[in-house]
């Protein structure tokens, strides 16, 4: 039974930090590897080198040159991704590959079209130029700059994102938000996409957590996207129903207002309120995790998200979840079932949704055991990676109906 040979793009990838590109493709390369499929990556990094092969994938990682602030990083970015296609292309020669995978944000397959060796998947993870609109827009910046911006980064980036969405032979969607603002943003056929949503390795829980009854918590990086400035409106409204309640953040802080840090602008926000807050910066996912079993609700206010890992490892923890209606969030959980959503347009809605799950440890345990079991139901690799499998095949399909390098069509060899 034969295999596929396939090639991930992907400028982050541990152990280097990665954020939800890097734990994805992850996630992936290994999941495939484990059905039988044979993976390389190429990612990012301080030099050139050949990677001790992890769980069967073969990483090369190629020295990432630095990208300058604004439309100062083409440059450098473009000179990254001509070095991407030239190993890819090498690569290919000594060993063809069946497809090639690479996220629409940062283009990395921009320079493997129009000619490309292989069938090209553009994995959809969050464009670039829609993730600097929105944090313009919530930063509330000059409406004329904005604009005046807006137009150079769509006739930069954006034309790269463009044409690593439109060239490609499938995209692939994890979840149907991010299918709608591309189809919105690019003008992309609805029959082009498919939906293909992350695969996710449920853990070994052996028995219920104790929880902290008066601890709030929120797991990401603090910046405007993730919504973590809209605390200053929802951490009052909760004190004043639950006085004792405890809001730990956890994650790397952002510059908001000049040089002020989110965190510092937050505690300046909520005055004598701050000491109910405590900020503990980036931490090992060890203790991430634990902080997941403990927390009695954990709150994800995002402006917008496509498919968030963190939101399914609370889930995966049992967490009561309290997520963001904008974005796949709200494909990830069921209102009142196995989480609840509110809107990060209206702060006031999280603080409804909290002071609820605060109040009732019933609804919480709940709605943290439905979490659990659709994660496991929906995102575990054995679900996900036939369907990916499947959808790969379609993408092969596409490219030998184009006229591309003849190949023979493969099976999914392999049960995980």
């Amino acid at each position: 039974m034969q295999v596929m040979h396939i090639c991930f793009l992907s400028y982050e990838f541990p152990p280097y930090p990665a954020g939800g590109i890097g734990t994805y493709v992850y996630r992936a390369s290994r999941a495939l590897a484990q059905a039988g499929q044979r993976i390389t990556v190429i990612a990012g990094g301080n030099a050139d080198t050949v990677c001790k092969p992890m769980e069967g994938v073969r990483v090369m990682r190629l020295r990432w040159e630095p990208a300058g602030r604004f439309l100062w990083q083409i440059g450098p970015l473009l000179r990254n991704l001509r070095k991407v296609s030239k190993l890819c292309r090498t690569l290919h020669r000594e060993d063809p590959f069946h497809l090639i995978e690479a996220p629409e944000y940062q283009a990395e397959a921009y320079y493997l079209l129009p000619d490309r060796p292989a069938p090209v998947i553009t994995k959809l993870h969050t464009s670039g130029v829609f993730l600097w609109e929105l944090e313009s827009r919530a930063r509330g910046k000059n409406p004329l700059k904005r604009l005046a911006a807006g137009l150079l980064i769509r006739l930069s980036l954006g034309r790269l994102e463009k044409r690593v969405i439109h060239q490609a032979d499938k995209i692939h969607a994890p979840s149907l938000a991010i299918s709608r603002v591309t189809q919105q943003m690019y003008g992309v056929n609805n029959g082009e996409i498919d939906h293909v949503p992350y695969p996710f390795y449920p853990s070994q829980l052996t028995a219920d957590n104790p929880r902290d009854e008066d601890t709030v918590l929120y797991v990401g990086r603090l910046e405007v996207c993730k919504g973590v400035h809209l605390f200053a409106r929802i951490i009052p409204a909760v004190l004043k129903e639950f006085p004792r309640t405890r809001f730990v953040f956890l994650g790397r802080d952002f510059p908001y207002k000049g040089e002020v840090s989110l965190s510092q602008w937050l505690r300046g926000k909520l005055g004598a309120q701050s000491r109910q807050c405590e900020f503990w910066g980036e931490v090992p996912y060890s203790r991430v995790w634990h902080s997941l079993r403990r927390a009695a609700v954990c709150v994800f206010p995002s402006l917008w998200e496509n498919f968030p890992n963190v939101c399914l490892e609370a889930m995966d923890a049992q967490a009561c979840v309290v997520g963001s209606s904008r974005g796949g969030m709200a494909e990830m959980l069921v209102e009142g079932e196995s989480g609840l959503l509110a809107d990060p347009y209206r702060p006031e809605t999280f603080a409804e949704k909290i002071n609820l799950a605060l109040a009732s440890p019933a609804l919480r345990r709940r709605l943290g055991q439905a979490a659990r079991q659709r994660v496991y139901e929906l995102y575990r690799p054995e679900v996900i990676i036939p369907r990916q499998l499947t959808a790969y095949q379609r993408a092969i399909r596409r490219f030998q109906g184009a006229g591309g390098e003849p190949e023979q069509t493969v099976s999914a060899a392999g049960k995980l």
